[in-house]
């Protein structure tokens, strides 16, 4: 089975975009997956580190160039100090995949993929273009900008075909030009932007496709089916699993792919440098690490 995917982004990225990538081969062994991507922003040798994990996994890369004036259109774009200018390249990725791609699964690089990605590559009315998880605070941002649904960007399935029946490449580039001279105030970046672009044509998936990282025990308890049948964890915010001080839930499971990356005292520096241990978290929630302990 062949499935096409993409990501964006740069060389800053390089490690965890790896753990995506290895993370979502590893869950979906039968999968064979076409993975593009934008060359801009990475080396040489990041393209080989990407390319050689893809493969090793029965998968591939296909490399595209950003087109100029879509560039010019967003390099003083709003975004996030944590959340890099390339999270907009995918808003082009439509007009350069080749057209007889229909649906791609679009993937954040701050991810890790826990089971089979296949329900998000199911069919949907012909007036969806868009397929994502409601985003955790979707009533306070969908009033914000106007809108009825608000979802998190981070997973998205786009329908390619569709997204080119709604803008040619130069009509979407004056349709994000026009919200970003309006007064309505972007404050998410390509976020908001993707939502106000294809508001009236986009559906919810469960979150459990994209179960974003604002958590604490007293929300895993609460919901433990969400907890335990994630498919994809999504750790937004600027607080990230790489860093020696992340606490929350999944946490072990990123850092069995993490260690790989990491130096001999990094990997000390990731344990010794917990605020108070993560085996101590561990212990003091021992009802959160239940939900998820043992899960394949």
């Amino acid at each position: 089975m062949k499935r096409h995917i993409a990501f964006c982004c740069d060389d800053n990225y390089l490690i965890p975009a790896s753990i995506m990538l290895e993370s979502l081969m590893r869950r979906n062994e039968d999968i064979h997956f076409v993975a593009h991507t934008f060359a801009d922003d990475l080396s040489e040798k990041s393209i080989e580190q990407l390319r050689k994990i893809l493969e090793d996994g029965g998968s591939e890369l296909v490399l595209h160039v950003l087109p100029e004036h879509a560039k010019e259109l967003i390099q003083n774009a709003p975004t996030l100090k944590h959340i890099s200018i390339a999270t907009y390249y995918r808003l082009f990725l439509p007009y350069v995949i080749e057209k007889s791609v229909r649906k791609v699964l679009y993937l954040d690089c701050d991810i890790l993929v826990r089971r089979s990605v296949k329900g998000l590559f199911r069919k949907t009315d012909s007036d969806i273009v868009i397929l994502g998880a409601a985003d955790i605070n979707e009533e306070d941002h969908a009033s914000r900008i106007g809108v009825d649904v608000y979802v998190n960007t981070g997973v998205l399935t786009m329908d390619m075909a569709g997204i080119r029946e709604l803008y040619t490449m130069e009509s979407m580039a004056e349709e994000i030009a026009k919200i970003m001279s309006e007064p309505i105030k972007i404050v998410l970046g390509d976020q908001d932007i993707i939502n106000l672009l294809f508001a009236g044509h986009i559906g919810k998936v469960s979150n459990i496709y994209n179960f974003q990282r604002l958590i604490h025990k007293a929300y895993c308890l609460k919901n433990p089916l969400l907890v335990k049948k994630t498919v994809i964890a999504h750790f937004i915010t600027g607080d990230k699993p790489w860093h020696n001080d992340y606490l929350m839930v999944y946490a072990r499971e990123y850092y069995s792919y993490l260690r790989k990356y990491l130096t001999l005292p990094q990997r000390i520096a990731w344990w010794a440098q917990k605020p108070k241990g993560i085996k101590n978290m561990y212990d003091r929630h021992k009802e959160w690490v239940d939900l998820v302990k043992g899960e394949s």
